[in-house]
């Protein structure tokens, strides 16, 4: 038996396909800000994956009749929004805009804690982002999507449209690579 967010989210895909745009904007504010994260995971530059998320809303809503709901929406959307963004990736701009951005623009998430306890925070993030970064593009991908976005292994399967048991395989020695190397560079967890 589906749960009602399933459901819900079925009757809201239902509606879009008939071009009802409050149904339409649902799945926008429910769906942007992951896969805004998402796309800047992959292509480094913030602007740009906003702009590719739109693309991806473009196309995702153009195709929205071969979107089988019976399956999650967001694995196939993301799944979409990989591959404008790698395509980006691959482009000569995107190359040359990934290799000159620097760490140090990345947003921070302010926090509450004393100035301390920020600058602890701060450091262990950078630190960590400094960790991604070194890592496979496929590692930081899957990691992204399991621990960030808290997808199952079934919808990153789909959303990377690899096999399970490669997935699995993925997370188990991103995990391990992530680990060795935070060890290495003295970030505790």
């Amino acid at each position: 038996m589906e749960s009602s967010v399933d459901q819900l989210e079925y009757e809201v895909i239902r509606r879009a396909r008939f071009g009802e745009e409050s149904a339409l904007g649902t799945l926008i504010d429910t769906h942007a800000g992951a896969l805004i994260g998402y796309i800047d995971r992959i292509v480094k530059d913030s602007f740009q994956a906003e702009d590719i998320a739109q693309e991806t809303f473009i196309r995702a809503f153009d195709h929205l009749d071969k979107f089988d709901p019976r399956r999650p929406f967001r694995p196939w959307l993301f799944k979409i929004g990989r591959n404008l963004a790698l395509n980006y990736v691959s482009s000569r701009a995107g190359r040359e805009r990934i290799e000159s951005r620097d760490i140090s623009e990345r947003r921070d998430i302010g926090t509450d804690a004393g100035p301390e306890e920020a600058l602890d925070s701060l450091e262990r993030k950078r630190g960590v982002e400094m960790i991604l970064e070194i890592l496979p593009a496929h590692f930081r991908e899957v990691l992204h999507l399991r621990y960030m976005e808290g997808l199952e292994y079934d919808a990153i399967a789909t959303a990377l449209g690899l096999p399970i048991g490669t997935v699995k395989t993925w997370l188990f020695r991103a995990k391990k690579a992530f680990l060795v190397k935070a060890e290495a560079s003295g970030i505790e967890f």
